[in-house]
């Protein structure tokens, strides 16, 4: 049996509040600490051009200097520069998955986790990065069937000495590990399961997205545990045509075609299945012999 600490992380309830205080806490701290060079700049920049239109429109009528052409006044510009900051993230992430989803025709891992690795390049450091690294080099070991890797990255991380929402991270990979590594289906399950307790978040920027990642994690292990209702199988479904990360997409794509053919539909399996090995050819735990 796969070793339960991993898993059976915090004991107890979670609050919502908790989990949110936390993330207060790591914002808060990590506008302590140095930007990195692409933020520094534009707050550089914003306060110059802020200073320099201030004083310009330090003289004209309120109503002038509300307008100041509308375009060059303070707020605009905060609003301005913040667009791009945002823009800048935007295109980041998409590059980001075109390369993860590039890497993932490479022989082995390797290319893969070079691609991990530099994302995370530049949060180097901050506050419980090493735990979302964990998680997304162990889930890119894992589909390659490196199992004794996938599990090396778990046990990097001292799990019961971070917060309940970081806790999540390392359920979910441990539920990952049983359910395509060791077999362990009814712990991978209970493992899901406690991911998903631990990172409720409430009303929060970008806790939807949140959400649907542990849901889907899940569904996915009550799929493989036989669990399956329709609406499991329609979320999957939608899922596996909406989500954005590669992996994840091909769980899902892994947790359907296990779904068909045990409802006898050979043809949809089968059409699961060359999806998988289109994107992903060299992925070992994600392939089902025919």
């Amino acid at each position: 049996m796969y070793e339960e600490r991993t898993y059976c992380l915090r004991r107890g309830g979670v609050s919502k509040s908790q989990n949110q205080r936390y993330l207060w806490w790591t914002i808060f701290s990590a506008g302590l600490r140095a930007p990195t060079p692409t933020v520094l700049a534009l707050v550089v920049v914003l306060v110059a051009l802020s200073l320099f239109f201030g004083v310009r429109s330090a003289g004209q009528t309120s109503a002038q200097s509300t307008v100041l052409g509308g375009w060059t006044t303070p707020l605009v510009l905060w609003m301005t520069l913040t667009g791009l900051l945002l823009t800048f993230r935007r295109w980041r992430g998409n590059r980001f998955r075109a390369r993860y989803r590039d890497g993932l025709q490479s022989p082995d891992s390797s290319t893969v986790i070079a691609v991990i690795d530099q994302n995370f390049a530049v949060a180097r450091g901050r506050k419980d990065v090493d735990a979302s690294l964990a998680l997304d080099r162990g889930l890119a070991r894992l589909i390659y069937g490196e199992l004794d890797g996938a599990k090396r990255e778990l046990n990097a991380v001292r799990w019961e000495q971070r917060a309940p929402l970081v806790q999540g991270y390392g359920a979910s990979l441990a539920s990952y590990i049983c359910l395509f590594g060791t077999g362990e289906l009814e712990a991978g399950l209970a493992a899901a399961r406690r991911a998903q307790e631990l990172t409720q978040l409430g009303s929060w920027p970008g806790a939807a997205s949140w959400r649907a990642y542990f849901e889907t994690g899940v569904v996915l292990a009550e799929v493989l545990n036989g669990h399956a209702s329709a609406g499991a199988l329609t979320r999957l479904e939608q899922t596996a045509a909406t989500t954005q990360h590669p992996v994840q997409r091909l769980f899902t794509l892994y947790g359907l075609s296990v779904a068909a053919r045990r409802a006898g539909d050979a043809a949809k399996a089968r059409e699961f299945q060359q999806t998988i090995q289109r994107e992903a050819p060299h992925c070992r735990a994600l392939i089902i012999p025919d």
